[in-house]
Parts: structure tokens; C-alpha cells; sequence
């Protein structure tokens, strides 16, 4: 009897922490992208928001959110963007109006579902170049991607928008190697430059390694007022930028069908 008791909580607890399986995608299964867009320039004067969404976990709430808050903005740069209905359905509502790039970093094998960064434009991007991370979060094993897209802004000039999602659970030296190695995707871009994203910069190390390495490509923070509300992670949300002029950077409070607030910003390239 008592080894059954054993068997039994043994089972019990390996179901109760059982950990999902992931597959890391292929190069090839990698960026999945809606057909191209007639613009091909970006307006000089623009407006972009990123936004970690929590897979559109909260649904409902999060289709309503993305609805009011997409055909205002340019540019959006979404993390922990999906395969799931909830989130492409959206996605394909807006493929005549806008271009999207999507991003994969991780496929759960349980169900297929893709996860990853995907930025929106309504001006097509004429590149787009993407890493994913060597080193995995641990239990999970999962890595992180970064996306660069390239627009054309006119008079010669392109523009760099790099979406990350940065690795979170492991050390500094490991975080500033993704940042290091997101930024060789724009080492010969000679531009203005937009980093966004959601860094997860949980600590006050890494907010200054972030810091540190991207002011070695030009670039600065443009930081804005944060609100400390429960479950919400407006800490890990940052900008930084070489050659736009920022004319408003803002947390949009009152949306929180996501654990993070979406990040506004109107934008001028000189």
C-alpha cells in the first residue's frame, strides 16, 4: 500500500510540474509575412506603437483594445505575437492596409501554436533581417527573436525599426549578447534607427548595460512616465533611437487587456 501511496504522489507531482515541449523552427519556418502593400514609402511624420500582448490571452478585451488602438498608428511593433486565431484573424483583417511580418521564435509541439515578434507597417518594408537567440530561457527551453525592417522615408534615406523580445531568465552577460547580436542586424544601416520592444529590464544592471550598448550605434533613451499597477510590467518596456525627432512618447494607461501597456510615440525623421 504504501508504495502505491508513493507511485500515486509521484505521479501526481511530475503531472503538476509537467513542463511543455517546444521546437525551434527551421530558417525556413521561420517569417511568415502578408502579401506586399502599394505604399512603399513611409511618411517622414509617423506614428508607432509596441506592445508585449500577451498572446491576446485576455481575448475579448484584446481584440477590442488592438481594434481601436491599430488604424491610428503607422507602425506597430507587437511581442509575444501568435498564430492563434484570436491574434491572426486580426492580423488578415488588416492585410490590405498593412504589411506584417511575422516573426516565429518558438512552436509549442503540443499544439503548433507559433510564437515570436511581428511588426506592422503600412508601408512595405524593402528588407527585413531577423536573429533568434543561441542561449534558451531555462525549464522552458525556449530562445528569443529579434526582427529588423527596413523603410524607405524618402530623399535617399532609410529607416531601421528593430522589434525585440528580449531573453529574460538568464544572466546579464547572456542578455547584453542578444542586444549585441540584435544590433549586427543594422551594423551597416547608416540611418535613423528605432530599437523598441519589450527588453525585460528587470533590474537596475540591465537597464544600464542596455544603455551602455546601444549609446555604441548612436542612440539614446527616450524614456516616459511609468505607473506602477499590480500584474502590470511597464518596466520592461523601453525605446531607444538615433536620428527622429520624438514629439510624444507615452504608456497608454487606460488599455490593459495585456500584462504590459502598448507604448505610443509620434515620430518625425528630419
Amino acid at each position: 500500500m504504501k508504495n502505491k501511496i508513493t507511485l500515486l504522489i509521484t505521479f501526481l507531482s511530475a503531472t503538476a510540474f509537467a513542463v511543455p515541449t517546444f521546437t525551434i523552427p527551421g530558417d525556413k519556418e521561420t517569417v511568415f509575412s502578408s502579401p506586399a502593400v502599394g505604399q512603399t514609402t513611409l511618411n517622414r511624420h509617423f506614428r508607432l506603437l509596441s506592445w508585449n500582448i500577451l498572446k491576446g490571452d485576455r481575448m475579448n478585451d484584446w481584440v477590442s483594445d488592438f481594434r481601436l488602438l491599430s488604424s491610428q498608428y503607422d507602425l506597430l511593433a507587437l511581442q509575444e505575437a501568435t498564430s492563434e486565431s484570436v491574434v491572426m484573424n486580426e492580423m488578415n483583417r488588416l492585410k490590405n492596409s498593412y504589411h506584417y511580418d511575422f516573426v516565429v521564435s518558438w512552436i509549442k509541439d503540443k499544439t503548433q501554436v507559433k510564437s515570436g515578434v511581428l511588426t506592422l507597417s503600412k508601408a512595405q518594408p524593402f528588407s527585413l533581417k531577423w536573429m533568434r537567440t543561441d542561449d534558451l530561457e531555462p525549464i522552458v527551453k525556449t530562445p528569443k527573436v529579434t526582427a529588423a525592417s527596413f523603410f524607405d522615408v524618402g530623399g535617399g534615406v532609410k529607416l531601421a525599426l528593430l522589434n525585440i523580445h528580449a531573453i529574460n531568465a538568464v544572466n546579464t552577460d547572456k542578455f547584453e549578447k542578444h542586444l549585441r547580436q540584435s544590433l549586427e542586424l543594422i551594423k551597416n544601416h547608416k540611418g535613423p534607427v528605432i530599437f523598441i520592444g519589450d527588453f525585460n529590464t528587470r533590474n537596475k544592471a540591465r537597464i544600464a548595460k542596455a544603455r551602455s550598448i546601444v549609446a555604441e550605434f548612436g542612440m539614446k533613451e527616450y524614456d516616459f512616465k511609468r505607473i506602477k499597477v499590480a500584474d502590470m510590467l511597464s518596466h520592461l518596456d523601453r525605446v531607444y533611437a538615433r536620428g527622429i525627432i520624438v514629439h510624444k512618447v507615452e504608456m497608454l494607461e487606460n488599455i490593459r487587456s495585456s500584462d504590459h501597456f502598448p507604448i505610443s510615440m509620434d515620430i518625425s525623421i528630419p
